[in-house]
């Protein structure tokens, strides 16, 4: 599927990834909003043009506000008083979350929505190789470690790393309630099982020394 063309047509408010496709802008006047919603009527017409159906319940929409006061509610602009119009004329209703390649993005900025799904994903992992492999030696725990749950939790993780000592204990839990069953590890506390060598490179450890994320999200945001 031949896409590259799309981010020229719209002149900067669009950004694709394979077949993924967002629009954004700043609505900061009734202009920009009428703009975004002629930059939603073009990627429609673009579609048309090219032989693509779009569906009108693929699309999603999910609005940024820094400063939710009674005023800017009020505004004609704002996200609460209009709604975009998809493919088939339909009003697009505004989420709170999104799915974005993998992340859960949420209207309020925050990181919890997409913790919890991916504490939640680790956790069922965990139990599943538990009930699966009886095997508790070093290796087989290591490599189910390694393979299966740390990759639910390291996802992308320089955009949304945890720095509450809740968060990072959420995302941690499954692979405390793991690292307890490997032998070697037995009687340990968590800690202890995080530094001995049998655990390298754990991802409470990682977390701790994510110093670099404000720079991966910087790099991300400016497209560089």
């Amino acid at each position: 599927m031949y896409m590259i063309d799309i981010e020229a047509l719209l002149d900067g408010t669009a950004l694709t990834f394979a077949d993924d496709s967002k629009l954004w802008k700043a609505i900061n006047s009734i202009n920009d909003r009428d703009e975004l919603q002629q930059c939603l009527q073009q990627f429609v017409f673009w579609a048309s043009n090219n032989n693509m159906v779009l569906h009108q319940d693929k699309f999603e929409v999910i609005n940024y506000t820094l400063r939710k006061t009674q005023l800017l509610r009020e505004l004609p602009f704002s996200a609460e008083n209009y709604l975009y119009c998809g493919p088939d004329g339909e009003s697009i209703s505004p989420s709170d979350t999104v799915r974005d390649l993998g992340v859960t993005l949420s209207s309020d900025c925050s990181w919890s929505e997409h913790l919890a799904n991916i504490a939640g994903k680790a956790r069922r992992m965990s139990g599943w190789a538990l009930s699966v492999f009886r095997d508790r030696s070093n290796e087989t725990m290591l490599t189910l470690l390694k393979t299966i749950i740390r990759p639910q939790v390291e996802y992308c993780c320089p955009l949304w790393s945890p720095i509450k000592k809740s968060e990072i204990a959420l995302v941690e839990e499954a692979q405390r309630q793991f690292t307890r069953r490997i032998e070697s590890c037995s009687g340990m506390r968590c800690f202890d099982r995080l530094k001995h060598e049998v655990v390298p490179n754990s991802t409470g450890l990682q977390f701790a020394e994510h110093d670099y994320a404000p720079i991966h999200r910087y790099n991300y945001l400016s497209k560089i």
